[in-house]
């Protein structure tokens, strides 16, 4: 009698999960289209200047963000786990901490060049969006992810519906006050649902402390970030705003494509990380087969979309490139949850800031003389050298 009362419970736990993982994944899919569909009006429809605009914008926002959101969600998460009884006093760390980074980050701001709408618009957008983001791990924490993924629906559909109704072709400074506008709601919905454990009085040597605590977290994130946006921001200093526009558009769509696998991958992460030596290798062999089909489709899919719905000319060798580049991606993944499971995330550290190096470094010369094809290149010999790296270490450790 009590298995049978046992069964059914386990079945809805389980189907509770399922969902909660549904509409987190959703929620990280959603924002990404409705990106792409902001390009695509933008490209479409609008003045080359407001996409251009809107590039640069968010490029530098999200530069800044990397800095801003020292530590990042997994270490805020992970702090918020630790003392559930003490989420306001940990939250109210958190706040302060990114306060303190958003201060020299604003000096940056006003340094750099163009108009002073633009840098008004970064230094406020950012303001929100470091605001905002950590609310993140309080949504995981209490598992919130079916209401947000509601807000964030509401609010993106209607700043798509502002955007495509307001018949504004070229006025820059509309089109950005739009977007901040819809972020400050985000934030209002934040603040109102978490407002519980909000303490508007910062403790500014809690947040100096937790700054040093999580500067690991924040060499992790800014490695990763150089790995694979800093091709992005060679086109954007070498060539002209439209070309970095063009491929801003093709990183979110290979970018979309590796969050897509990355979420099928973490599914089984659970049972990943209890793995045996042997059953490692097993799934190993099978994810490459399954990483080569799901590469390919990607690449189609990508191919079809840059082709003739953005219609931006990818040529063999890009999309040949970016075919390698996906597949390269999965066997990287792969391997980071190899030696996550292994207790090895300094050699993860070490790939990404050797590859990182590399893109940066490279990324400028092949895209002076290749162009776009140039920058996706560097973009792709720094995932093989992770991945060399990586396998001679494997190598080694055996030895």
């Amino acid at each position: 009698m009590a298995d049978s009362i046992n069964i059914p419970s386990t079945r809805v736990k389980r189907f509770q999960r399922l969902m909660l993982s549904l509409s987190n994944v959703s929620r990280t899919a959603f924002i990404s289209l409705v990106g792409l569909f902001i390009n695509y009006v933008l490209l479409n429809y609008k003045a080359n200047s407001l996409l251009e605009a809107y590039v640069y914008c968010i490029s530098l926002i999200n530069l800044f963000l990397v800095f801003c959101n020292w530590g990042g969600k997994d270490y805020n998460t992970k702090l918020l786990v630790a003392a559930p009884d003490k989420l306001k006093d940990s939250l109210n760390a958190i706040l302060s901490s990114r306060l303190l980074l958003f201060l020299p980050a604003l000096l940056v701001v006003c340094l750099i060049p163009g108009p002073l709408s633009f840098k008004l618009f970064i230094a406020f957008y950012l303001l929100l969006k470091v605001s905002t983001s950590v609310f993140e791990s309080v949504i995981t924490v209490q598992k919130k992810f079916h209401l947000f993924l509601l807000i964030d629906f509401c609010l993106n559909l209607l700043l798509l519906l502002i955007i495509c109704t307001d018949r504004n072709v070229n006025d820059i400074g509309l089109f950005l006050a739009e977007l901040l506008g819809i972020e400050c709601i985000r934030l209002l919905a934040c603040l109102l649902f978490f407002k519980n454990y909000v303490d508007p009085r910062f403790n500014f040597k809690k947040g100096f402390a937790l700054v040093s605590a999580s500067k690991n977290y924040f060499f992790i994130a800014l490695a990763g970030f150089i790995c694979s946006k800093a091709d992005l921001y060679a086109v954007g200093l070498t060539l002209h705003k439209g070309q970095m526009s063009t491929y801003f558009i093709i990183l979110n769509l290979v970018g979309l494509s590796q969050i897509g696998y990355a979420t099928l991958v973490s599914t089984f992460s659970s049972n990943i990380f209890r793995y045996t030596t042997a059953s490692f290798k097993n799934f190993a062999s099978s994810s490459l087969k399954t990483g080569l089909l799901y590469s390919i489709l990607s690449t189609m899919v990508i191919y079809l979309l840059c082709n003739y719905y953005y219609h931006i000319r990818l040529d063999f060798l890009f999309t040949f490139l970016v075919l390698i580049n996906l597949l390269i991606f999965t066997m990287v993944l792969i391997e980071m949850y190899n030696f996550t499971r292994m207790e090895k995330q300094h050699i993860i550290l070490k790939a990404l800031i050797i590859a990182g190096v590399l893109n940066i470094t490279l990324s400028p010369v092949l895209c002076f003389y290749l162009g776009l094809t140039g920058a996706f290149l560097s973009n792709t010999l720094g995932g093989f050298l992770t991945l060399a790296f990586f396998k001679l270490n494997l190598y080694y450790a055996r030895d």
